[in-house]
C-alpha cells in the first residue's frame, strides 16, 4: 500500500498480483480492529445499516473460524470478499465508525485485537 501512496506505483501486473492478496488482509485486519474498539469503547453505529452490515462482517470472521489478528497474514478469496465489499464501504462510510478514527485518545493496540 506504501508502494501505492509513496513510490511510484506497481511496476506490472505481476508485480501488482503480489500485493493483492496483502491489501484483502490488511482491510480485513483493519475493519476487524475498528469493530472491537468500538465495542471496548462503547460507539455505536450512526445507522441501522451500518450495523446490521458490521453482522455480515462478524458473520464471515465467524465462518472462517478463527479470529483475525493485525500480526496474522488473513487469506481471503476475492470471491469471499467481494460478498463483504458492500458491507465494509457501508461500515467506513458511517459516521460512528469513523469517530473512532477521529478520537483523541488512543487505545493500546493489543486490546484492539
Amino acid at each position: 500500500q506504501l508502494k501505492i501512496i509513496k513510490g511510484r506505483g506497481f511496476q506490472d501486473e505481476k508485480d501488482r498480483a503480489e500485493f493483492v492478496p496483502i491489501i484483502r488482509s490488511n482491510l480485513l485486519q483493519a475493519t476487524k480492529s475498528i469493530l472491537s474498539a468500538m465495542a471496548l469503547l462503547y460507539i455505536e453505529f450512526d445507522t441501522q445499516e451500518a450495523k446490521a452490515e458490521s453482522q455480515k462482517v462478524h458473520q464471515f470472521l465467524a465462518e472462517e473460524g478463527r479470529e483475525v489478528f493485525a500480526d496474522e497474514f488473513f487469506e481471503v478469496s476475492p470471491e469471499k470478499l467481494a460478498t463483504l465489499s458492500n458491507s465494509i464501504a457501508t461500515m467506513w462510510g458511517d459516521a460512528g465508525f469513523r469517530k473512532l478514527l477521529q478520537k483523541k485518545q488512543g487505545v493500546p493496540a493489543d486490546r484492539l485485537c
